[in-house]
């Protein structure tokens, strides 16, 4: 890029100009696209790491939590995670492709992997481009503390702009300091003032020389050289004032440097906010009074008169100091080691809540599962009733076999002779006594009238016996025709009505030899 700018310079005609122009683009594209993916693939492999980091959290979490493990396993646990994040943090740190920001989003990950590890951080940079205003003063503060634990030295902060030399032509910076000097006195102006303060939005103050003529004058931002640091603070103080009563970007953030000529680390920037602007100048100036003060007084040393030993109450008093804030710093360890100890016994107390919390859920998630399968089982033999026979299709099923029923019944009563069918006169002939024996008809002789005419008497008696007995058997038991049930219906029915004949017979009332007909009149 170098030589090809020195060709630009050295080019004789337009067109050479424009075709170098042209390489330096083309150059400078190449350059860009080469960083921006080795930007996404360190922003990738710093998710990555995390993500393997949270991993290893979480099996040390695990065996933390695990009963079976030993105290020696989980102090090694313990080891081997803390050095895996210094490691991770070291590597966030020094990776140069990380802005700012990205680094203190990173750690942040990196601790709520070590505090939640199950859960997953997700895409860290996604929206790392759009942190601004406080958030990202957060993230700074936490690389910079982080920076501390670690041991790595601060970045130097870079050089603001209008300040650098050939930033903006001489010209022009003589003009915005509102100092015009001609030229053979600028170095001696450089010598006598060295501390330069620039403070102004810090929008405005990156803006290009066509984007700044159209800014108004209040708005506008100030640079100026002093001969102290201490001009440069009480300066810097008053023009955020002016700022507060004038600007219209009083509600923006602004930017604010002190910094001393020849000396790259002597640079002091703040930004954000006009009100947080303000309380940190002040703050560094009132340090810069303090160290003045501590400077003038080590070089002033106190004489002792002769013959008299030094004054050692100063450094009684210095010690006793010491040994003062020592106390309190133990007050304080102390203090924070009861505190530690009574959130790990509320952390021990909520753990064990949870696991109770953890069983009665699973329980409940099993009942819930055993009352699912029953309700898809109700619902399938629900299913399975609406898919049979109706009422009406079953009490035609039923007709249907009463009829064959009463055809078989039939059908069975016309192939079997009568002497043994079930209810006929001729097996229903029983003696008074309501045995099973029937008349002998061999007894019967055509010859006889008066035999003719008691087994017409008794055929005519048996048969109404049959059928009285047919119908009260008909009633009890239906059209069904059992012989045991008959035989035993049979007897008792027969043993029954010769024991009502009997009782009415005995019961009955004669009067002068002649048994009352009930048709009687009362005397």
């Amino acid at each position: 890029m170098s030589s090809l700018l020195r060709q630009h310079s050295q080019a004789s005609n337009w067109l050479e100009r424009s075709l170098i122009r042209r390489d330096i683009k083309r150059g400078w594209r190449a350059k860009l696209k080469a960083q921006r993916a080795e930007r996404t693939h360190q922003l990738s492999w710093t998710g990555h790491g995390i993500d393997n980091y949270r991993m290893h959290a979480l099996a040390a979490a695990q065996r933390q939590n695990d009963p079976r493990v030993d105290e020696d396993r989980r102090r090694r646990d313990a080891d081997a995670l803390a050095r895996h994040y210094a490691d991770k943090r070291d590597r966030i740190l020094g990776n140069e492709h990380l802005t700012e920001v990205e680094k203190g989003i990173a750690l942040d990950g990196l601790d709520a992997a070590t505090v939640f590890p199950e859960y997953k951080p997700g895409e860290l940079f996604s929206r790392a481009h759009k942190v601004r205003g406080i958030e990202a003063l957060r993230y700074r503060a936490q690389v910079a503390r982080a920076r501390d634990t670690a041991g790595f030295p601060r970045p130097l902060p870079r050089p603001m702009p209008h300040v650098d030399a050939g930033s903006r032509s001489r010209d022009e910076q003589l003009e915005r300091l509102h100092t015009p000097a001609p030229d053979g006195v600028a170095a001696a102006v450089d010598d006598r003032k060295p501390f330069v303060a620039l403070v102004g939005p810090a929008d405005v103050i990156h803006l290009e020389e066509h984007e700044y003529a159209s800014v108004p004058h209040q708005d506008r931002d100030r640079l100026q050289r002093f001969a102290t640091r201490e001009q440069a603070y009480e300066w810097t103080l008053a023009q955020l004032d002016t700022y507060r009563t004038t600007s219209s970007r009083a509600g923006q953030d602004f930017t604010a440097s002190i910094r001393e000529l020849g000396r790259s680390n002597s640079s002091q920037i703040v930004s954000g906010p006009l009100g947080m602007v303000t309380d940190e100048v002040r703050g560094l100036y009132g340090e810069h009074q303090r160290r003045q003060d501590h400077a003038r007084q080590a070089d002033q040393p106190q004489a002792c008169p002769a013959g008299q030993p030094p004054d050692t109450s100063a450094a009684q008093d210095r010690f006793a100091d010491i040994e003062r804030r020592l106390s309190e710093i133990t007050a304080d360890r102390d203090r924070l080691s009861n505190r530690v100890g009574i959130l790990q016994r509320g952390l021990d107390a909520v753990t064990a809540d949870r696991d109770e919390v953890n069983r009665k859920l699973a329980n409940a998630n099993g009942q819930i599962e055993a009352l699912k399968n029953r309700n898809l089982r109700m619902a399938a033999e629900i299913e399975e009733l609406r898919q049979q026979p109706n009422v009406d299709r079953v009490a035609a099923e039923r007709d249907r076999y009463k009829r064959e029923r009463d055809e078989a019944v039939t059908k069975l009563a016309q192939q079997t002779p009568r002497e043994q069918r079930y209810g006929s006169r001729e097996r229903a002939e029983f003696d008074k006594l309501g045995n099973t024996e029937r008349w002998s008809r061999q007894t019967e002789t055509a010859d006889d009238p008066q035999a003719r005419a008691d087994a017409a008497a008794r055929e005519e008696y048996g048969r109404a016996i049959a059928e009285q007995m047919s119908a009260d058997f008909a009633k009890v038991h239906g059209d069904i025709y059992d012989e045991p049930k008959l035989r035993e219906f049979a007897r008792e029915w027969l043993t029954n009505a010769a024991e009502q004949h009997r009782e009415q017979k005995t019961n009955g009332t004669e009067r002068n030899g002649q048994q009352r007909n009930g048709t009687e009149r009362s005397r």
